[in-house]
């Protein structure tokens, strides 16, 4: 993940350049991991593994993740584009609070009507796994912690996440099941 985080940074960098030489307003907005409907990626292979109802090893897992919903981040997308005081700046966003992986993926099987399964893996073994493996970025990803600081948002474009993780995955279920 070294070499995307570097190439985002650097096309801030870039982006920062040719807005200071044409007058236009820049908000720079880094999000976390985006669930609802209609995400792909890590989010839409997390669901799908649920859904088929494969045992995932993340029983033990004791991390705080920040995530943020679609529909939180459209929330603070037009906040952004209305409020003078976000010009030029940065943020860091997510929904109010972080949940760990095993909630994530607890939630995830109830939003469908199914029990998740959790094989409770010690950390250190799945850790232990992931290195033979060559699957230190998964393992990361399932047991790491990210948490975000969304205090900026809020404080400075009085900006607050209108839905919680349960609220907003129970949303995108009940959006899917009516599409289907």
């Amino acid at each position: 993940h070294k070499p995307y985080a570097i190439s985002k940074y650097e096309a801030e960098v870039a982006l920062r350049s040719m807005v200071a030489k044409s007058g236009m307003e820049l908000v720079i907005v880094r999000p976390p991991l985006v669930y609802g409907a209609g995400v792909k990626g890590n989010f839409a292979k997390l669901q799908k593994l649920v859904a088929a109802g494969i045992p995932l090893p993340v029983g033990l897992a004791n991390n705080q993740r920040t995530l943020i919903g679609v529909d939180n981040l459209a929330s603070f997308l037009v906040c952004c584009a209305e409020h003078p005081q976000a010009a030029g700046e940065l943020f860091l966003v997510g929904d109010e609070s972080s949940i760990s992986t095993k909630e994530l993926v607890t939630l995830l099987g109830q939003s469908i009507g199914k029990k998740s399964v959790l094989l409770p893996i010690p950390p250190f073994i799945a850790r232990l796994g992931a290195k033979l493996t060559g699957k230190q970025d998964l393992y990361n990803q399932l047991f790491g912690s990210l948490v975000v600081d969304i205090s900026k948002a809020r404080n400075l474009v009085q900006w607050q996440p209108a839905a919680t993780v349960t609220q907003l995955l129970t949303l995108s279920s009940s959006s899917r099941t009516s599409t289907d």
